[in-house]
């Protein structure tokens, strides 16, 4: 053995501490060693987090072994327990198995998804909402089965996933989730079609904005602003739904606050009152302009969630 070398304590000098009474901080500190030594790669101790997940019945000390997973990177906790913690009636331990199921890639998203159909309520709102940090294609069509739920958490958990993962098929499931009476739902629907959504929602999209533009702006919703943002993603495949959109915008510009009209001529100068017809659709560069503040805000959101 040379002076450098690794050696790993024996599992079971862990094992006899965790037999013993432990309060929670000192188990804490007990699954942070064992955390310490998988970092560096001994092979037994991710089998040990695991081993002791399985047996703990305590919600809080699964938070803590979850946690510790998904911070020293243990990836192979067996699915079925953690399908079965995402059950569990309690919201941090939902969120942390279903986070390490997403973690485990494909086969692990699966398994969550899977899950989905016996879970209610926040439960299955944070499993959705999970799916957001995964990488690599999305079982779209799931996902999206969820946009129109009765659910308001169920809802906004589906349609931020959809948001960062979605494609253009999705695009029907959000454009009816624009019509719902809440405003959450109606702002994160239209953030995701401003994100990934097809060209189909904007007939839908303008009788929307006919509805808002009507009324005068309200500092907690960005509705018309989203509205104008997907219409000009879309503007070269329809120039007409732009200068429509334009009419709706200048009949009712002493209701847009100071704000939305900031807006409107920072990034979509062509339905502001002063720009003379006829109008030009943004160009490709532009659109992307107006799309990657609408990203980096989900991004944020994702980090403030997690």
């Amino acid at each position: 053995m040379t002076g450098g070398e690794y050696v790993a304590p024996a599992e079971d000098v862990f094992e006899r501490q965790h037999s013993g009474s432990l309060s929670n901080p000192q188990f804490a500190g007990l699954v942070g060693q064992v955390g310490l030594h998988a970092r560096r790669g001994a092979p037994w101790a991710c089998r040990l987090l695991y081993r002791w997940l399985a047996v703990e019945e305590s919600d809080t000390r699964r938070v803590i072994l979850l946690k510790t997973m998904i911070e020293v990177g243990c990836r192979d906790c067996p699915l079925d327990m953690l399908t079965r913690l995402v059950a569990v009636p309690h919201t941090d331990v939902c969120q942390e198995a279903a986070h390490l199921l997403v973690l485990a890639g494909p086969s692990g998203e699966r398994a969550l998804l899977a899950t989905l159909g016996r879970l209610r309520g926040y439960l299955l709102a944070i499993s959705l909402g999970q799916l957001a940090s995964g990488n690599g294609p999305l079982d779209v069509a799931t996902v999206a089965s969820y946009a129109n739920h009765p659910n308001q958490h169920v809802r906004l958990g589906t349609l931020g996933t959809l948001a960062v993962r979605g494609d253009g098929t999705c695009t029907g499931k959000l454009a009816a989730a624009i019509d719902r009476s809440d405003i959450p739902t109606r702002d994160a629907a239209l953030t995701a079609l401003v994100t990934i959504g097809g060209p189909d929602a904007v007939d839908a999209v303008l009788k929307r904005l006919s509805i808002d533009a009507a009324r005068r702006s309200r500092p907690e919703t960005l509705t018309v602003e989203l509205a104008l943002n997907y219409l000009g993603q879309h503007a070269q495949t329809r120039p007409d739904a732009l200068t429509h959109a334009r009419t709706l915008i200048v009949d009712h510009w002493h209701r847009r606050d100071e704000a939305e009209i900031a807006w409107i001529r920072k990034n979509l100068p062509q339905v502001a009152p002063e720009t003379p017809e006829p109008i030009s659709p943004p160009s490709s560069q532009a659109a992307a302009g107006m799309r990657r503040p609408v990203l980096a805000r989900l991004h944020r959101m994702m980090q403030d969630s997690m």
